[in-house]
């Protein structure tokens, strides 16, 4: 027998979700040498025939009609991140678990850490970022409150100087079974830095591991 959320599980889905939706607004569009950030919109005449409903509700990565926002690699000429509700399920693990001292590797639009920062229960984010020109392009679009740092730092080759509750890896834009590689390298170079009882993960495991094994 299937096991369906709660109702006040699916509430805090659904008010998340809306928030991490409603972040287009707080963007313009803008122009780097490599990355723009875009904004595009998605029809409802467009998705009547594409979207298909998912039994449980907490699985729905379908499109919905709306603003949305994305970070478009000019190199790749491919986005690398986006308010969809794909990327919202992706990480809402991280959103729903993250608490104390949180590292996360790759800024991105800085999405995740404009839901994070406002929990209560996460007192600093440290955020590694490889790419300078992102951190600008964020920077000139939004203010994080006095609990965010952002370092411009591989988070491969970042050295951290202290211990952290939540460690958080989100600098892929696909999913397959070489991104899982990286994962266990990030896991191992970084367990030494967890404190006991924090939570580690990275964007889309699950569906590497499943890229690599066939399923």
């Amino acid at each position: 027998m299937k096991e369906y959320p709660k109702i006040e599980e699916l509430l805090e889905y659904s008010n998340d979700k809306q928030a991490f939706k409603s972040l287009s607004s707080r963007f313009s569009q803008c122009n780097g040498e490599r990355f723009s950030i875009m904004k595009f919109r998605i029809e409802k005449s467009a998705l009547e025939r594409a979207n298909t409903r998912p039994a449980n509700p907490l699985v729905d990565r379908t499109l919905e009609p709306g603003e949305y926002v994305k970070l478009y690699d000019e190199n790749l000429e491919r986005t690398i991140m986006s308010n969809s509700p794909m990327e919202f399920y992706t990480n809402y693990e991280f959103i729903k678990k993250c608490r104390g001292d949180v590292l996360i590797g790759g800024l991105g639009l800085g999405l995740v850490v404009l839901l994070a920062e406002k929990k209560p229960e996460v007192k600093s984010i440290t955020v590694a970022e490889k790419h300078l020109e992102i951190i600008r392009l964020v920077a000139s679009q939004i203010i994080f409150n006095s609990k965010v740092l952002i370092e411009h730092s591989d988070i491969f080759n970042f050295a951290p100087q202290r211990r952290y509750d939540t460690i958080y890896f989100d600098i892929w834009d696909d999913v397959c079974a070489a991104n899982y590689d990286e994962m266990k390298r990030l896991r191992g170079k970084y367990a030494g830095y967890l404190n006991d009882g924090g939570w580690m993960g990275c964007w889309s495991e699950d569906e590497c591991i499943k890229a690599g094994s066939g399923f």
